[in-house]
């Protein structure tokens, strides 16, 4: 069974749909059957999906500020630091000040490749 039905207005056909836009926090797609023309919007969704969504994220439906984001600086190697800060020596002291004000930590270094065929 299909979760989707697309109603659309009676003068339309979805294979002369020129142009398709979907907007953040709608559940809705919006379209034009020309270039010149307003957009529709266009209820995809049947109404018990629709309102599971709604209920589930609220009224305003915002999925990029539902990811998790880095709360501090992941910070740099102890070791890697003081290469950094040995090479910071020939820099202008403006731009020595980023490498001394970084934050030292545990992580891993990003640059690091693992070979899987070595």
């Amino acid at each position: 069974m299909n979760d989707c039905k697309t109603t659309l207005p009676k003068d339309w056909n979805i294979q002369n749909l020129k142009i398709i836009e979907f907007r953040r926090g709608k559940l809705s797609m919006f379209a034009k059957n020309d270039y010149n023309g307003e957009f529709k919007e266009l209820h995809i969704l049947k109404k018990k999906v629709e309102r599971d969504l709604r209920k589930k994220m609220g009224e305003e439906l915002d999925l990029i500020n539902m990811i998790e984001r880095e709360k501090k600086p992941r910070g740099v190697n102890e070791v890697k630091k003081k290469e950094l800060l040995t090479l910071a020596k020939s820099m202008p002291v403006s731009r020595r000040t980023f490498y001394e004000a970084l934050e030292e930590s545990d992580a891993p270094d990003l640059d690091i490749h693992i070979d899987s065929d070595l």
